[in-house]
């Protein structure tokens, strides 16, 4: 996330203040001409603004301090400091006069079941398994006699939960129901068919993986 803060004024006195809208506009444009990194998997990076928020509720007021949230979907080999030096090189260059910023990553909060309460950072990292791994070779066979077709792997671009394990040296698979376009959409939805379908996939998993 990067935050850029200025100084507040009324609009109609825009001298007094400093926008740090101008600043942000010029880090977004600099973002989007970034050469991002790629793998022969996974494909490409992507590093994409998705939201930007003013303190300002008010349309006639200088805001003090912009927040942008940039989506980042990372490829192996690309470390979250590097990036990070470099998004802070870029936004230090698009600064002016009374307006400074920082580049971070952003922390989400959420509660356990216990009502705890807990604040971390908001990093899924990518990950990839060798398609010879046993584990993949094994699961391979378990869903293709489970659904009566040859299951191939393949490579999914969403995040999911499955990074957490993968980081902590979890050899880790990505099995589900559903398509990914579907994903967080108004009339996100998944068909019937493929819930038997996945049912049936888990129950052999684990029987062949659980022994």
């Amino acid at each position: 996330m990067a935050v850029v803060r200025g100084k507040s004024c009324h609009a109609s006195m825009s001298d007094k203040g400093a926008n740090p809208l101008f600043a942000m506009a010029e880090f977004i444009r600099r973002v989007g001409e970034l050469e991002m990194s790629s793998d022969e998997l996974l494909g490409k990076a992507t590093l994409i603004p998705t939201k930007i928020q003013s303190d300002q509720p008010c349309t006639n007021v200088v805001p003090s301090e912009i927040r942008l949230w940039l989506d980042w979907r990372s490829v192996p080999g690309e470390e979250r400091d590097d990036l990070l030096n470099k998004l802070n090189a870029i936004l230090s260059e698009c600064l002016v006069e009374g307006v400074r910023g920082e580049v971070a990553v952003a922390k989400v909060t959420g509660k356990y079941y216990t009502c705890k309460e807990v604040s971390q950072e908001a990093c899924m990292p990518c990950f990839k398994i060798d398609a010879r791994h046993p584990l993949v070779r094994t699961a391979q066979k378990a869903l293709s006699k489970a659904l009566g077709e040859r299951i191939e792997p393949s490579v999914v671009t969403y995040a999911s939960d499955a990074s957490i394990l993968a980081a902590h040296g979890v050899p880790t698979l990505i099995f589900g129901p559903g398509e990914p376009s579907m994903a967080h959409v108004s009339d996100e939805r998944i068909e019937l068919a493929q819930m038997r379908q996945a049912a049936k996939g888990y129950l052999r998993l684990l029987a062949e993986l659980g022994g």
